[in-house]
C-alpha cells in the first residue's frame, strides 16, 4: 500500500498544480483526496502495529488484531475507496495521455510484478472466497455495478 499511497499522492499533486485557481472547489476536493491519504497512512501504522503485538503476544493478542483489522477494513471501505475515484474527473480533465501512468510508475517490469503479486495473491485464496474479476474491474472503473 505505501507503493500506492506514493503513486496516489504523486498523481494529486500533478492535478493540484493544473487546476486554475478560478476552481477553488477542485483545489479542496483533491486537497481532501491528500489529506485521505495521510489518514490511510495512519490508519495503516495502527495495523501494523497490531500485527506486531499479535506476533509478540501469540494467541492472547488474536482478539484485538482481529478488532483492529476489522476497523482497518470498515475504515478503508468506508474512506479510502470513494477517495480514489473523487479525482477520476479531474484526472481525464487536467492529465494529458500517458501522464497518469508515468505519475504512477508504470512500467513493463512494474506490470509483470503486479502481475506476478496477483497471481500468488489468487494462490493463496481459499476456493471458498470467490473472485469475481469482472465486478472489480467495473468496480475500479467506477462504474455502476450490482455487488450481488
Amino acid at each position: 500500500m505505501e507503493w500506492s499511497r506514493k503513486q496516489d499522492r504523486t498523481t494529486a499533486h500533478l492535478i493540484l498544480s493544473r487546476i486554475p485557481d478560478s476552481r477553488p472547489e477542485h483545489k479542496a476536493q483533491v486537497a481532501q483526496t491528500l489529506a485521505g491519504i495521510d489518514a490511510s497512512e495512519r490508519e495503516m501504522a495502527a495495523l501494523k502495529m497490531a500485527a506486531e503485538k499479535f506476533r509478540a503476544e501469540g494467541q492472547s493478542g488474536q482478539a484485538a488484531f482481529e478488532a483492529a483489522g476489522r476497523h482497518f477494513v470498515d475504515y478503508f471501505t468506508s474512506h479510502l475507496s470513494k477517495l480514489k475515484h473523487a479525482t477520476r474527473p479531474l484526472s481525464e480533465e487536467f492529465l494529458k495521455p500517458g501522464e497518469f501512468e508515468r505519475s504512477c510508475f508504470v512500467t513493463e517490469a512494474s506490470i509483470v510484478r503486479e502481475q506476478d503479486l496477483f497471481a500468488a495473491v489468487e494462490s493463496a485464496r481459499p476456493p471458498s472466497v470467490p473472485l469475481d474479476v469482472a465486478y472489480e474491474t467495473q468496480h475500479w472503473r467506477g462504474e455502476q455495478v450490482d455487488p450481488r
